[in-house]
């Protein structure tokens, strides 16, 4: 019995000086080129979808910095995230969860949506849903947000902070701030309907449009959605203080089956009053 013990405690230190060994290379400019390059082809899907992990900074994997991570099709890049960190706060896996202290880029460009093939309908699978441990992410920001032309007809501009993240059981929420072209808050939550189909209650609240090119920089608003896989569902208000005209505009949307509706439509101003509803279906 005795011997047994002996031999018990040696191969446990054994197993944590080689954990230490390992932790230690992984921290060398060798091993960091090696970690960006395992994650990279593990991301990646040859046949349409590239992901390039850049050099790595700091200690893996309690506080890292990548230099740049490249989202590629064959046209090329549609997305680049730039100087992109992270903390993790390990000693709350003690706790049973896993708890980030701060998540971010300093720019993110996103210039188009990716080129995928269209490859026939498969069957039915399994819906991924995250089961393990809760993930608290205290806040996450991007300095800069850049959308292209391609991707949303004018260029825009938008800095965002989150006042954290927690996901849970399949259940997620958290609160974003946005900045820049528009000025404004957001709050989400997953919740589960009746028919235990996934949807996504919004809350937002737009102060501000920045933007004159849409012609829409005296506008503030209000809305509340619920967004499903197939559905929305949303009441809209907003406010229009231009210098000529003043006025409120409300509305319920709906879209569901191909068709979108806004309901109860009415604006009202001080030159005059409209309502009525429209309907528009999509082949």
């Amino acid at each position: 019995m005795k011997r047994f013990v002996v031999i018990l405690f040696k191969a446990t230190g054994l197993l944590l000086l080689l954990g230490i060994i390992m932790t230690a290379l992984v921290q060398t400019p060798k091993g960091k080129e090696w970690i960006a390059g395992v994650l990279s082809r593990a991301a990646s899907r040859s046949d349409e979808m590239d992901i390039r992990i850049g050099r790595i900074h700091g200690w893996i994997p309690v506080d890292m910095r990548i230099e740049r991570i490249e989202c590629r099709d064959a046209q090329g890049p549609w997305l680049v995230m730039e100087d992109v960190r992270g903390q993790w706060r390990i000693s709350r896996l003690l706790k049973g969860s896993i708890h980030i202290s701060e998540l971010g880029a300093a720019e993110i460009q996103w210039m188009r949506f990716p080129q995928v093939s269209m490859k026939p309908p498969q069957a039915e699978r399994r819906k991924a849903e995250w089961r393990g441990a809760p993930l608290v992410v205290d806040g996450w920001s991007v300095d800069r947000l850049l959308l292209g032309e391609d991707l949303v007809g004018s260029p825009l501009q938008y800095s965002i902070r989150s006042g954290g993240m927690l996901l849970s059981e399949g259940h997620v929420s958290g609160d974003i701030s946005i900045r820049g072209d528009a000025v404004g808050d957001v709050h989400f939550e997953s919740v589960q309907n009746a028919s235990a189909r996934p949807e996504v209650v919004l809350h937002a609240e737009l102060k501000e449009m920045r933007n004159p090119s849409f012609g829409m920089d005296h506008i503030s608003g209000a809305l509340k959605a619920t967004v499903s896989e197939n559905e929305i569902d949303a009441w809209i208000e907003a406010d229009l203080a231009d210098e000529d005209l003043r006025g409120h505009f409300s509305t319920h949307l709906t879209y569901g089956d191909g068709r979108l509706q806004l309901e109860n439509s009415v604006f009202e101003s001080d030159l005059y009053t409209a309502s009525g509803d429209i309907g528009m279906t999509f082949a």
